[in-house]
């Protein structure tokens, strides 16, 4: 695997054409969409940064307009990280070029040198919850969910991050709603509290509502407790906005 063109061949081995209809019907703004499924990026993805090729050709995957192998620099940049720390730079180029869900996603998820230095993380994404970028807050949303949100130490953090407007844009609103109902299914009582004085806007709290009522942890009376809130709230004639990725 020694040049960028190994690299387009594996790729295109591997593209699947009925995947790749399917996937980009579910994911707008994806450029040239191959259809590699997830498990092969990641293989791809290890491969590269185990055969220290990454950081030679890094540079040509962040331009790409392939989906595909800005998918595989992201993954590569969590997978290489030897500290959270010494990424942050290359994190921070990284993030201006997301410009989709799953990217967004599928790169945080491989960020789990992040998990280890929690107060790190909590105050480099600080920044991004008040971006007017869309895929920039659902970054740091993605994140506090994924990688602070096992901790009872960052409920106070996530108070505060959920308690302002976020940006009208559906995917960082969406963000919000996911690690809203992610913190209300391990902490029900305290986010219920809080989501009774919490000044989310509108559409996210409506969508972390259907998020919380669908989950399949959470008793009964937390749900039912979170639609009564959610009644309160709700200007007349307005419907709860159904969830989605």
């Amino acid at each position: 695997m020694g040049c960028l063109f190994d690299l387009e061949f594996l790729l295109e081995e591997r593209a699947d054409e009925k995947y790749r209809e399917f996937s980009s019907s579910l994911v707008p703004n994806c450029g040239t969409m191959l259809g590699v499924r997830l498990p092969q990026l990641r293989s791809l993805a290890k491969r590269l940064v185990q055969e220290n090729e990454y950081s030679a050709i890094s540079r040509r995957l962040l331009d790409s307009s392939i989906f595909e192998e800005r998918m595989i620099c992201g993954m590569c940049l969590g997978y290489s990280a030897k500290t959270f720390s010494e990424i942050i730079p290359r994190l921070r180029r990284f993030i201006r070029r997301i410009d989709n869900w799953s990217i967004c996603d599928s790169f945080c998820a491989s960020l789990k040198i992040a998990g280890r230095s929690q107060n790190k993380l909590s105050d480099f994404i600080l920044p991004y919850f008040d971006s007017k970028r869309e895929f920039d807050v659902r970054f740091a949303y993605v994140m506090e969910l994924m990688y602070l949100s096992s901790n009872r130490k960052y409920l106070s953090y996530a108070f505060k991050t959920f308690d302002r407007p976020v940006i009208d844009k559906f995917y960082a609103r969406m963000g919000a709603a996911w690690a809203l109902s992610k913190f209300c299914a391990l902490y029900p009582r305290e986010i219920t509290d809080f989501m009774e004085r919490c000044r989310l806007d509108h559409e996210s709290f409506s969508m972390a509502v259907r998020k919380i009522c669908d989950c399949r942890t959470l008793d009964l009376k937390t749900k039912v407790r979170v639609r009564e809130i959610m009644r309160g709230r709700i200007p007349p004639g307005a419907k709860i906005l159904k969830s989605a990725r």
